[in-house]
């Protein structure tokens, strides 16, 4: 009657006798009604059930958890008429139960048990002790209860830790690969850099050479004996005046107008020489253009 109550009599007002009402309607009866007319089990639902009877259990959670689950599912196979052997059923729990990854021992003694006594019930029997044990040897070993990681997540976590390394070793590859590129570059730069110096180094060192040799030459071209007076006779008679080279745009005291230096750098002046005559104000200089010794 509860049952009865439980729904709307739409569902199941089939049932109902003209004369005795529900009174002889059994809850076997009333079930097998509800399944057969609205819960039509196709293939779908019954590999959907077959992929939650094999889902990993967690023996952090009570072993009463994982005999659930493949009890519920057998009796929904057996709804859809695809009801498993009692074999199939205890295998599909030791497949279970040997994905923990923490019962080896327990499954090789269950192995070592004779076909008749391989039922569902002592299976229950024999793993709900086998967790216990479990159990109490994680507290005396760890100090942990139910910790959550079992031997699949530390492989999977292994796995993906092994992953993310391969990852990091080959990106530090990368990295190192750009940095010695970069490096090769920076050589080569630094390389030509040094050349270019080298060479411009060597340019300048010839080109204050060949100044050295060039002053040397003027300096000896341009040296006359000293003395003479203001008229540019020297002392014995002879000219002060020298070849010299560059524009003749200056005057010199001691050798005249269109010199190629003027007087404050007259390097071979006669006697009384003045250093600020100009070509405005000669000072008593002399009166007349330039003219080398070879003319």
């Amino acid at each position: 009657k509860l049952s009865l109550e439980s729904m709307d009599e739409i569902y199941y007002k089939s049932l109902k006798n003209p004369h005795t009402g529900y009174a002889r309607v059994s809850l076997r009866n009333l079930m097998d009604h509800l399944v057969t007319t609205y819960a039509a089990i196709d293939q779908f639902d019954l590999e959907t059930n077959q992929a939650k009877m094999t889902e990993r259990y967690d023996p952090a959670s009570p072993i009463e958890t994982l005999f659930d689950q493949i009890s519920d599912g057998a009796a929904f196979a057996e709804l859809g008429d695809r009801a498993f052997t009692p074999e199939q059923i205890v295998d599909t729990a030791i497949l279970c139960v040997a994905k923990t990854g923490v019962f080896q021992d327990d499954l090789k003694d269950w192995n070592r048990k004779a076909s008749p006594d391989k039922t569902w019930k002592n299976f229950k029997t024999f793993f709900a002790k086998a967790h216990r044990d479990w159990k109490a040897n994680l507290r005396l070993t760890t100090g942990q209860h139910f910790p959550r990681a079992n031997a699949v997540d530390a492989s999977n976590s292994a796995a993906v830790n092994n992953t993310e390394t391969v990852e990091a070793l080959a990106n530090l590859a990368t990295a190192t690969a750009a940095d010695c590129a970069t490096v090769a570059t920076l050589t080569d730069t630094i390389s030509q850099l040094s050349s270019e110096l080298a060479s411009a180094q060597a340019k300048l060192i010839s080109s204050l050479l060949d100044n050295q040799k060039l002053l040397k030459r003027l300096s000896e071209r341009g040296r006359t004996p000293s003395g003479g007076g203001a008229d540019g006779k020297t002392s014995g008679g002879g000219a002060a005046t020298g070849p010299w080279d560059g524009p003749q745009i200056h005057y010199c005291y001691s050798h005249g107008y269109k010199c190629p230096h003027p007087s404050f750098k007259c390097p071979t002046p006669v006697t009384g020489h003045i250093k600020n005559a100009t070509k405005k104000d000669i000072r008593g200089g002399l009166d007349k253009d330039y003219k080398p010794k070879n003319e």
